[in-house]
């Protein structure tokens, strides 16, 4: 009986080991299931996106879709060569690039809502070059949607390498509790960030209608909704557009590099109404699981 026993008792060990092994195999597979659907739903979302139907779009980068990337380099720490142009309405493409593998960021997936892909930018030297020619001389609504992973002063996700009075974009954060919308020595700040602790996604929204008699002229920029109770920074004698725009990048200003994670970028040459503004954020919010203020 004691053999018995002792027989009977390692196999209850052994029933008890596989148990746990498919326990744990269980857990895997349900987070990459739920992964996996938030994938699904942001591509979903973005397939049936507003700004499908906005017009002057000029430019949409995402990371959910698989459009948005070469495939070979949708695999984690891959760097990224070339950003698709997503617009629906644009026969020529501006896609973001880099030519050099060594300054390009890479491809990490699950960062955003915990299941869709970022472009991680390493704060030290990586970057995208896009044609920033269609926002010269134009009002513009740009929207982003980011995560900082260091609170750096000249952590500038949007910029380029012009330095002349209106003749650049600078969007980014100009120190841990600033945020910025440069166009060089006329700059609108907003001093509201919360200072850096943990990467926080958040959706940025910049605004510039060059039309100064209208109510609504100037700068504007909001953080995470176009409420009127998350109206964040404005200035309506800041109407003069961007004269030239050379070297348009996202990943950094001159020599200031952005550290931190994109998702998003959508570009329009048009300041865009408070209701298709809101319409982009509220897909902006739902997509990245961002509480977004509406009123």
């Amino acid at each position: 009986m004691k053999k018995s026993s002792s027989a009977f008792s390692l196999i209850e060990v052994s029933l008890v080991v596989l148990i746990i092994s498919l326990i744990a195999a269980g857990i895997l597979t349900t987070t990459n299931i739920i992964k996996k659907s938030r994938l699904q739903t942001a591509q979903i979302l973005t397939k049936n996106s507003p700004v499908n139907n906005i017009p002057n779009l000029v430019a949409w980068f995402e990371t959910s879709l698989d459009s948005s990337f070469i495939g070979n380099e949708k695999s984690d720490g891959t760097a990224i060569s070339t950003w698709y142009d997503n617009n629906p309405n644009a026969a020529s493409k501006n896609n973001a690039t880099q030519s050099t593998s060594t300054n390009g960021p890479t491809f990490t997936a699950n960062v955003f809502n915990s299941g869709i892909p970022a472009i991680r930018f390493d704060g030290s030297d990586d970057y995208l070059v896009f044609d920033g020619s269609s926002l010269i001389n134009s009002s513009y609504t740009i929207f982003i949607v980011e995560q900082r992973r260091s609170d750096k002063s000249d952590n500038y996700f949007m910029g380029g390498s012009n330095v002349g009075v209106n003749q650049i974009l600078i969007l980014g954060y100009r120190s841990n509790s600033v945020a910025t919308q440069a166009h060089y020595a006329n700059d609108l700040n907003y001093s509201g960030i919360a200072t850096y602790s943990s990467p926080i996604s958040r959706i940025h929204t910049y605004s510039l209608n060059i039309a100064a008699s209208q109510s609504n002229s100037g700068k504007r920029y909001w953080i995470n909704g176009s409420g009127a109770s998350a109206t964040n920074a404005a200035n309506t004698s800041q109407t003069s557009p961007i004269t030239s725009y050379t070297g348009a990048t996202f990943g950094k200003y001159a020599s200031n590099y952005f550290n931190g994670d994109f998702a998003e970028a959508i570009i329009f040459n048009r300041n865009l109404s408070s209701e298709e503004r809101l319409s982009v954020e509220t897909y902006l919010g739902k997509k990245y699981n961002i509480q977004v203020a509406t009123s």
